[in-house]
């Protein structure tokens, strides 16, 4: 009678010990699931130079740290802060041959900046540098064309930086 009993308590201690793991392990998907379904906060960031996609999406505390952003209000003085050794191309513009595109860069840090256009039939890059983060270059567009301008920085630490333009940037920034 001793063992009926006794086996008969295991197997109770047993199941109820497998239905509160079951209950846990429940509990710690549906978090997960939630936690992933929660998180909706995205921002734009820019691409890793291709034509066709300009840009992709990442959660916003990655956006913030890893890669920047670019603003302006007039299309032609842009605040920018790109992230150690990342470029960026951005605004698809039409521009003639012997047109001449003025880039003013203004930094507060010493950063080496290259600053230019890259066509956008050719992926191309006509560019060049400010060594000390402040400076001018002058582009002289080689044919007729759609390009993006282009920005990169040659440093191992985040920019952030003032870049104005001759021309005026129209339509999206993407």
């Amino acid at each position: 009678m001793k063992t009926y009993f006794s086996s008969l308590m295991n197997t109770r201690k047993k199941k109820v010990s497998m239905l509160a793991i079951s209950i846990s392990l429940i509990a710690i998907i549906a978090a997960g699931v939630v936690a992933t379904l929660g998180n909706e906060s995205a921002v734009v960031l820019p691409s890793e130079q291709t034509k066709d996609s300009p840009i992709e999406t990442q959660p916003a505390e990655v956006a913030s740290l890893v890669l920047g952003g670019i603003e302006t209000s007039d299309g032609k003085k842009l605040t920018i802060d790109l992230g150690a050794g990342r470029d960026n191309n951005f605004a698809k513009m039409a521009w003639k041959k012997d047109e001449d595109i003025i880039f003013s860069v203004q930094c507060e840090q010493e950063q080496e900046l290259e600053v230019g256009i890259m066509s956008v039939s050719t992926d191309e890059v006509y560019s060049g540098t400010v060594a000390t983060g402040t400076g001018k270059v002058t582009i002289t567009v080689p044919k007729d064309g759609d390009y993006r301008v282009y920005i990169k920085n040659h440093t191992d630490h985040a920019a952030h930086f003032i870049l104005e333009l001759n021309k005026k940037l129209e339509g999206p920034l993407a």
